[in-house]
């Protein structure tokens, strides 16, 4: 019995049914086979030997018929006419013929005719006819003849002996096929009776298997269920104390994993009944202790958000400052670039005078080259005028005039040239002082440029460190009511803690040595109570984490 008990349900219940669809199938089997053989006896007694017994008579009908037609032939045959002798002889040779005819068939479909001690039936039969055939025709030749004497001789001797012999043979063949459609017939009866009384023998073989399997299968499964239903019982009513049965589970089917389980089960509930137990009372305690860090909390959030206020308004003075920074820089970059573009044009109108100035100076010496050249004209007038005599007084004197007036143009010439050498080399050194200057200008125009977008970037930080700081300061008073709802909520879990040692003593633990009463617990309540007179208390409270990071959490900080 462990053995079945070890195997799984599903497979009891399989293996049953198997075994009852197995009887049943043999059953069926038998029956069928049972069937087609009493099929095969009836098919052979209608088959074979009603057949074969109807051709025999029908071949002893067709003997008899002619040995009639014979015997009227004699009795009538001098009176007849000649249609009335052929009738009758016509009549003698059809019915003398179908006798060996319808004999053939019987012999064809009989199976008593072709069984070897039988066969002599078969000779004495095929024997007769033909002697009864030779005497048929002896007689039929003699009534033609008009020797009914002779007919009658013949007929009532030799013929009726040869006759008899051949229909005593049909009869034996008729007698021993009556008999064996008979032996057929009781055999087909027997096994019917053999069936019916084999079907009921199964039946009850399969009645009794299945109540006796239905009954050890039930047992099998009610007996530990209904344990099953007791010890659940019991759990449901805080009872923890009992214990599967070793017998159960040590089985190894769905039953014996149902009773393991429970017993995991009974321990993992016991387990958790005892660490609530345990914990219930430290939960009590640390929301004293949670009580007053709450109170230390919510003072530190009071002050926080008074300091925090404080650097908002600082931070908003230093962001308004950074700001008129920023705008003076974007001025002074302004200015800078002014700056660097007027100095460019004045480099490029330093170069366009010191051309100009090189231009004059070009021209200038030909204008000395110009008045030294009259000067030289100037000395050979005067020759010219001397040579003259009186005539050239009035030549030497304009010779004279323009010598001076090319002197004075010379000397002109040459200060103009000094002037212009002097400019050259002013503008020269402007240029080059321009040239140096450009560039510091431009990096001036870039550090300007630089300030100004650290200004702006040092304007956008201070905005989002004001924003930080204003939601800090929202942050900061979120804690503080947070604080105050975890004053209140440490009470409430105070009382919480109460009714759960309430709840958890519904449960009747093997090893539990004593329980926590119910006056102790009112008296540690009532402690609380005293020390948190003056915090209100809401009528409903919520669960706390205290290993929880929130996002507020991370944006706290201290100052």
């Amino acid at each position: 019995m462990n053995s079945i008990n070890n195997l799984k349900i599903g497979v009891r219940l399989t293996g049953f049914f198997f075994i009852v669809v197995v009887l049943t199938a043999a059953g069926f089997i038998y029956t069928l086979n049972a069937t087609q053989t009493i099929k095969k006896q009836i098919d052979a007694i209608y088959k074979v030997h009603l057949v074969s017994i109807d051709y025999l008579l029908q071949s002893d009908r067709d003997a008899y018929q002619s040995s009639i037609s014979i015997s009227q032939l004699m009795s009538n045959g001098i009176n007849e006419n000649a249609d009335k002798m052929e009738k009758h002889l016509k009549a003698v040779n059809e019915n003398f013929a179908q006798v060996k005819e319808r004999f053939g068939v019987f012999e064809k479909v009989s199976t008593v005719s072709k069984k070897s001690e039988n066969a002599k039936y078969i000779s004495q039969f095929h024997d007769s006819y033909d002697k009864v055939e030779s005497l048929t025709q002896q007689i039929v030749d003699l009534i033609e003849g008009k020797n009914i004497e002779g007919a009658q001789e013949i007929y009532f001797g030799l013929y009726e002996v040869q006759f008899e012999l051949m229909r005593g043979a049909m009869d034996i063949f008729t007698e021993i096929t009556q008999k064996e459609a008979d032996e057929a017939y009781n055999a087909s009866q027997k096994l019917s009776r053999n069936i019916f009384v084999n079907a009921i023998i199964v039946v009850l073989l399969i009645i009794l298997l299945i109540s006796v399997g239905a009954i050890l299968l039930t047992r099998s499964i009610t007996v530990p269920v209904s344990s099953a239903v007791n010890l659940l019982d019991k759990i449901s009513n805080g009872d923890l104390a009992g214990s599967v049965s070793a017998e159960l589970a040590d089985r190894k089917d769905e039953i014996g994993q149902l009773m393991n389980s429970m017993s995991v089960m009974i321990g993992n509930i016991s387990n958790i009944v005892q660490t609530i137990k345990s914990n219930s009372g430290q939960i009590a305690s640390a929301s004293l202790q949670l009580n007053g860090t709450s109170q230390q909390l919510s003072q530190g959030a009071n002050e926080q958000a008074a300091s925090v206020e404080e650097v908002s308004a600082t931070m908003e003075q230093i962001s308004s400052n950074i700001a008129q920074n920023s705008d003076n820089a974007r001025q002074t970059e302004k200015i800078s670039e002014a700056s660097a573009k007027g100095i460019e044009k004045i480099g490029i109108a330093a170069k366009e005078s010191l051309t100009s100035i090189d231009t004059i100076s070009q021209k200038i010496t030909i204008i000395n080259d110009i008045a030294f050249q009259t000067n030289i004209l100037a000395l050979n007038a005067a020759v010219e005028a001397a040579r003259a005599g009186e005539h050239g007084k009035g030549f030497a004197v304009v010779a004279a005039e323009v010598r001076k007036l090319a002197e004075r143009s010379k000397i002109a010439a040459d200060e103009i040239i000094s002037l212009s050498q002097r400019s050259v080399d002013v503008t020269r050194e402007a240029g080059v002082l321009m040239e140096k200057l450009l560039p510091e200008v431009s990096k001036t125009a870039r550090l300007v440029q630089e300030i100004s977008a650290a200004s702006l970037e040092q304007s956008n930080g201070t905005g989002q460190v004001n924003n930080a700081i204003q939601q800090l300061n929202t942050i900061t008073q979120q804690n503080a009511a947070s604080s105050e709802e975890l004053a209140s909520s440490s009470e409430e879990l105070a009382s919480m803690a109460e009714n759960l040692l309430n709840i958890i003593s519904f449960f009747k633990l093997r090893d539990e040595k004593q329980q926590i009463t119910k006056k102790k617990t009112t008296t540690k309540t009532a402690t609380v109570n005293k020390q948190n007179a003056n915090t209100p208390i809401k009528s409903k409270g919520y669960m706390i984490n205290f290993n929880e990071n929130s996002a507020s959490d991370d944006q706290f900080h201290r100052y």
